[in-house]
């Protein structure tokens, strides 16, 4: 085996290990199935240079680079589809197209029509060159759908507001540009320029990025339990073949065959002077690199940390509620106090007490409306989860504020996909029923509202969109914070309402909107 061989067996070991034990970690996962396949496909490549090194005759070697190629081929398409599920993105038309093409040269690779033929270069093993006619297509197909994936991965860095997630992207990032840069040095030969492909030993680099990615970031959610004893058990380990490896080689090349039991005397005095003190700093070594301090000191440490963050967190919460409570009740009752101070003197006029009556009653059932808004808050109820068709839900919600669009010229458009959701039908009404209900208030002087439901692997996303005044940067984080509104009228409860309902049904909201350009909910709850 040569040093291109070296360098896909390499390659074909790490993305096996990656690919694996990404998909153990979680097999039911979108995400990491199509990670998992990927890392297969290269690993296919890599297995085949191991071939291709090994290969004496020219049409063995021929036949070895079009079994390499057949995982070359959906290289770019599974990398794509990885980076759309990753993100998020809405492009099933792109990646169907990205894997009907890499079937399309799967099939016509067993012509010559890519890779024709074979030549020995560089230290005299085989390489394909020169190019078929369909190599160029091949090739615009690979570098267009990695260069795009790469430019969403940069675009959503950019723009995403959750700095955690942003090193997550990074990280992948970085691991799959160095992987490509140095694995497409590989088509220079192919392409006749003669440049030794040293780059294809980049490609191992990328699993071992990811693998610290996922250990430091929770990459792909992996949420990686690293054992103590397991990274002491390896270090014991190397300790003692590297002792083994240097008593053996003592042994056979300057121990006289009389004098080896008073070698062995010396090897255990070793072993107690030099190699258990070396284990135990080892040891340190590794608690610090790894864990930041040792097993004890990190206990306490988080145990610390989690008291702390939950008592600010409930006085945090107390602080909220108890502001927002004062707030909203302190105008009802300087009502009811002023029309009680002048009741005595004016108990005999009738307007006044028509008067009195009406608005007590109703700033009453508005402290009795903002107290029922905070219990189902603080307290709210456990969903009943059952199959759940989510087009009829929005459809009813429509009928309900469709006579108050009409009233303020609001066009509704309409894109409801037929689809089920675990969740529970009338607490999903209630939640999207408020954030039609702030789109319309949002939109006075008339606008666009759409409602769209569609099926994204998993889930069943809903999207809300209005082109009413939007929100800005600095409300758009508070949003869903108990009592925080901007309007004249209402509670500031709905979307903390809403926000707590979408969570307690297993799914998730999120929002982006610009002022004075509209705002756009996204609502994603678990497929039945």
């Amino acid at each position: 085996m040569n040093w291109f061989g070296l360098s896909g067996l390499l390659t074909g070991l790490s993305c096996t290990a990656m690919g694996l034990w990404v998909y153990r970690k979680n097999p039911h996962k979108p995400l990491n199935r199509i990670w998992s396949i990927f890392c297969v496909s290269v690993a296919v490549w890599g297995y085949g240079v191991v071939a291709i090194s090994c290969a004496q005759e020219r049409e063995t070697a021929h036949l070895y680079w079009k079994l390499a190629y057949t995982g070359v081929f959906f290289i770019a398409s599974l990398f794509y589809h990885f980076v759309v599920i990753f993100l998020g993105l809405d492009r099933r038309a792109t990646v169907r197209w990205g894997y009907g093409i890499s079937v399309f040269f799967v099939l016509i690779n067993a012509s010559d029509l890519i890779l024709p033929d074979v030549h020995k270069l560089f230290d005299g093993f085989w390489y394909a060159n020169p190019t078929g006619p369909l190599f160029p297509a091949f090739a615009l197909h690979f570098f267009g759908l990695v260069t795009v994936s790469h430019i969403e991965l940069w675009r959503y860095m950019r723009n995403s507001r959750d700095p955690h997630r942003v090193r997550q992207v990074k990280w992948f990032f970085v691991a799959t540009a160095l992987g490509f840069t140095g694995g497409s040095m590989c088509y220079l030969p192919t392409m006749g320029i003669p440049v030794r492909p040293y780059g294809n030993f980049a490609v191992p680099l990328y699993p071992v990025i990811m693998g610290y990615a996922i250990v430091k970031y929770q990459l792909m959610d992996i949420q990686v339990a690293i054992r103590r004893t397991a990274y002491y058990t390896l270090s014991v380990a190397v300790l003692s073949a590297a002792y083994a490896l240097i008593v053996i080689a003592v042994y056979r090349a300057l121990v006289p065959e009389g004098s080896r039991v008073f070698v062995s005397i010396a090897s255990a005095i070793l072993v107690g002077f030099v190699i258990m003190p070396t284990e135990r700093w080892l040891r340190g070594a590794l608690d610090r690199l790894f864990f930041k301090g040792t097993i004890t000191e990190i206990s306490e440490l988080n145990q610390k940390l989690e008291t702390e963050l939950e008592r600010r967190e409930r006085l945090k919460s107390v602080g909220i509620l108890a502001a927002g409570m004062a707030h909203e009740i302190k105008n009802p009752l300087t009502v009811i106090q002023t029309f009680a101070e002048h009741l005595p003197s004016k108990y005999g006029d009738a307007d006044f007490r028509d008067k009195f009556h009406r608005l007590v009653t109703a700033e009453v059932g508005r402290m009795r409306r903002i107290v029922e808004d905070l219990l189902a808050y603080s307290k709210p109820k456990d969903p009943v989860l059952r199959p759940c068709d989510v087009d009829a839900v929005l459809r009813d919600i429509l009928t309900l504020v469709d006579a108050q669009a009409v009233r303020q010229n609001i066009r509704v458009e309409q894109r409801l996909s037929p689809a089920r959701a675990l969740v529970d039908a009338d607490q999903i009404k209630q939640a999207a029923l408020n954030i039609l209900v702030n789109a319309i208030e949002a939109m006075p002087q008339g606008g666009a509202l759409e409602v769209r439901s569609s099926v994204l692997e998993d889930w069943v996303v809903i999207e809300i969109k209005d082109s009413g005044c939007g929100i800005s940067k600095e409300s758009l984080a508070h949003i869903f914070d108990p009592f925080y509104t901007n309007k004249d009228s209402g509670t500031g409860l709905g979307l903390a309402i809403t926000h707590t309902i979408i969570e307690r049904n297993g799914g998730s909201i999120a929002v982006s909107s610009r002022a004075g350009e509209g705002t756009r909910f996204e609502l994603r709850l678990p497929l039945c």
